[in-house]
């Protein structure tokens, strides 16, 4: 018997600044863009809100989609400059500062500082390549981070689980251990040339069982499989060599 062929949804496209849904239609005869361009032609964007087909038949527009004259994820970044003052010393002061905020398909996902407008504009640029191989590489959901909530992973080499993931890029981890493994968790977080502020930071994170962290940062390692994990503990037990 024939397999029974499957629509899928895919993701959200942007479209003139409004969200579309693109879909994998298998039921639907291929579009001829699509074979002309060497793609499937499988893929459609449903047309948003009632459309004047949708009015005139009640059924959804069916608009086709190609991946090579599409953008599927569709980036912005925002510069701004500013000024701030404060009072210090009996006098006041003003500082300049710039800000940028990078988004995608109209989200935001990642927020970058500094006192240059290139500045800004070159790290916010540079974070871009770096959050597309989250996407890509590690198949991080940074469209919907609401599923990423619980998503394990290891941070500084210690089992964590990802609780909140915000738009300034930041996230709330927290452990995934043993309660009587805890304070051993907590003592890796802190580095030695921590100063007062982050050892109040870093108690206060501990207080409240979770810490938040960049999700750029080097030190995250975002697949976590716990079983594989203790069969090549086994393993590397197994293979040590016997000492007299």
């Amino acid at each position: 018997m024939p397999t029974k062929r499957e629509n899928q949804f895919i993701t959200e496209v942007i479209i003139r600044g409004f969200k579309y849904e693109l879909w994998s239609l298998d039921d639907r005869e291929p579009h001829s863009l699509g074979k002309m361009n060497g793609e499937s032609g499988t893929l459609w964007v449903k047309e948003a809100g009632n459309g004047p087909h949708k009015e005139q038949t009640g059924e959804d527009e069916w608009i086709p989609w190609l991946d090579a004259g599409g953008n599927r994820d569709c980036w912005g970044v925002r510069i701004t400059d500013g000024n701030s003052m404060k009072y210090k010393y009996d006098e006041y002061r003003i500082s300049k500062h710039t800000s940028g905020v990078i988004s995608l398909n109209n989200k935001e996902v990642y927020e970058v500082f500094g006192y240059d407008f290139d500045y800004c504009y070159n790290d916010a640029r540079t974070k871009i390549y770096q959050l597309k191989e989250l996407i890509y590489t590690h198949s991080v959901n940074l469209k919907n981070t609401s599923k990423e909530k619980g998503r394990k992973i290891f941070y500084k080499s210690m089992p964590a689980i990802i609780d909140t993931i915000y738009t300034d890029g930041g996230m709330i981890i927290r452990p995934d251990c043993k309660e009587e493994d805890k304070e051993y968790w907590w003592n890796q977080m802190i580095e030695p040339w921590h100063e007062d502020h982050s050892i109040d930071y870093w108690e206060e994170s501990k207080h409240d069982n979770g810490i938040k962290v960049d999700i750029l940062m080097s030190d995250i390692h975002w697949y976590r499989n716990d079983r594989l994990i203790k069969l090549n503990k086994i393993k590397r037990t197994t293979n040590e060599p016997e000492t007299s």
